[in-house]
């Protein structure tokens, strides 16, 4: 018994090696992950303010086109004549 005693003590030593460094990337990968929904959480935000503004803006284009068109009864878009 005595003999295994070297053979145990290594095993343990490289399993605690092998969880130590499991444990050092999960609490890198922790990090990125909060870093990135962190972004993830901006751009939202951005392309929820890009979205109102360009239905905003739309609204405002097509309030122009109903007011220079002549009234409901004009197309909204007429071709060029040169087509």
């Amino acid at each position: 018994m005595t003999n295994n005693m070297p053979d145990m003590l290594q095993t343990l030593q490289t399993l605690q090696a092998r969880l130590d460094k499991l444990e050092e990337l999960v609490a890198h990968q922790a990090l990125a992950l909060d870093d990135m929904s962190g972004e993830l959480r901006l751009l939202h935000e951005a392309h929820s303010d890009l979205m109102r503004r360009h239905k905003a803006l739309v609204s405002r284009l097509e309030a122009v086109e109903d007011t220079s068109s002549g009234g409901e009864g004009a197309p909204r878009y007429e071709k060029p004549p040169h087509y």
